[in-house]
C-alpha cells in the first residue's frame, strides 16, 4: 500500500446494524466524509441491515450480500474479498468482526481487517461496583 494514493485504495465497510442506531449515524457520517474525500468505498451489507444512505454517494458502492443474518455471511464475504480485493475492511460488532477475520484468512487475500469494538465504559464499570 506504500506509494499508493488514497484514491487508488478501496475500503470495504462491513456492517450488520439496525439501520437507525447511533452506530448507523456515525457510520453514515463517516461514509459521507470518505466519499467527499474521493476514497472508493464498498458498503458491504447483510440484507435489511446497515446504515440507510438517503441518496447515492460518489465513490460508494452498495454490495448486498444474499443473506439475512451475519452467521450466514461467511461464504459470500469470502467470495467478495477474493473478487474485489479491497485494501482494508472495517467492521463494527463482535460477530461481524469474527466473520471478517475468518473470511480474510480463508480468502487468502492481503486485505487488512480493522475491527471496531463498541462498548459503554461507564455501564461496564457500573456493573462491577
Amino acid at each position: 500500500m506504500k506509494g499508493l494514493k488514497m484514491t487508488d485504495q478501496k475500503l470495504a465497510i462491513f456492517l450488520a446494524t439496525s439501520g437507525h442506531s447511533g452506530v448507523d449515524r456515525i457510520m453514515t457520517n463517516f461514509i459521507r466524509e470518505l466519499s467527499r474525500r474521493g476514497l472508493p468505498v464498498d458498503l458491504v451489507q447483510i440484507r435489511n441491515h446497515g446504515p440507510y444512505l438517503p441518496k447515492a454517494l460518489p465513490n460508494v458502492r452498495l454490495i448486498p450480500l444474499p443473506v439475512s443474518h451475519v452467521n450466514s455471511a461467511l461464504p459470500s464475504l469470502i467470495r467478495y474479498l477474493r473478487k474485489e480485493r479491497p485494501s482494508a475492511i472495517l467492521t463494527d460488532k463482535d460477530r461481524v468482526n469474527r466473520i471478517a477475520i475468518i473470511a480474510r484468512l480463508l480468502a487468502g487475500t492481503s486485505t487488512r481487517v480493522a475491527v471496531r469494538i463498541g462498548t459503554t465504559v461507564s455501564r461496564n464499570l457500573e456493573r462491577r461496583s
